[in-house]
């Protein structure tokens, strides 16, 4: 069963999908909350300095945008 699309899982309440075919990510904030999704959005805006407007973003945007490393060390992200 050969698919090209893969989904990563965060524990910070998004996942990221990859889609090789179309080569980007895309994240996907698995928020119901529309206010909670708002605070997530306004946060990556401000902290990553990403348009969340435009999502989703072309991979090389968001890799040079998002450090795994800070992400995981972001305590706000967790919150959220």
């Amino acid at each position: 069963h050969d698919t090209d699309d893969q989904t990563i899982y965060d524990e910070y309440g998004f996942r990221i999908d990859i889609k090789e075919s179309e080569q980007h990510y895309e994240i996907v904030p698995c928020i119901e909350n529309e206010q909670a999704k708002l605070r997530w959005f306004t946060h990556l805006d401000s902290t990553y300095k990403i348009d969340v407007v435009h999502w989703p973003l072309p991979e090389q945007e968001l890799a040079e945008k998002i450090d795994p490393k800070q992400m995981r060390q972001d305590k706000k992200i967790a919150t959220l």
